[in-house]
């Protein structure tokens, strides 16, 4: 039996591991987003009040280029939908680090204190069925993000104070 316990905890390891790293992916992902969301937000702010100015200033063909390309950035602003996958990373994000949360419980106090096996072997199909349908909704990332969340991660980002020697 205890070996049994023992590669219960072995998988959920493993689910720690897979769910940290997607995780910290998809916060990489939301954060860039939302730089392009910034990127393209500002600059399209900035010149829709310039060409307002321009305008007002007597300056048609000034204020017809800025408009333009105000229209430009915008078209591009909204196909991108940019706030909206930022928000779908983050969501994600969060819904491995829940998952990471319970396949920690699960290893350090549900192995420890439950003793029906068949209980422990559902609660272990529960997590990774989870995990699979996350991998499933999750929208793509670009393998910069998951490079920045492996880094993150081997400089300890993602380790309590509580785990560390």
């Amino acid at each position: 039996m205890n070996e049994v316990i023992e590669e219960l905890k072995k998988e959920s390891l493993r689910i720690e591991e897979d769910v940290t790293f997607s995780g910290k992916r998809h916060f990489n992902a939301a954060s860039r987003w939302e730089g392009y969301h910034n990127k393209l937000g500002i600059p399209s702010t900035a010149l829709s009040a310039v060409a307002g100015l321009s305008a007002f200033a007597d300056y048609p063909t000034l204020a017809g280029i800025i408009a333009i390309s105000t229209a430009a950035i915008t078209a591009v602003f909204t196909f991108l939908k940019t706030d909206e996958r930022a928000s779908k990373h983050r969501a994600v994000g969060n819904g491995y680090f829940s998952l990471k949360n319970e396949a920690r419980i699960f290893r350090n106090i549900e192995c420890a204190t439950i003793t029906d096996f068949e209980q422990l072997k559902s609660r272990i199909v529960e997590l990774s069925d989870r995990r699979n349908q996350l991998n499933e909704q999750a929208p793509e990332t670009t393998d910069d993000d998951f490079q920045t969340a492996r880094a993150g991660i081997e400089e300890g980002q993602q380790e309590y104070q509580t785990d560390k020697p």
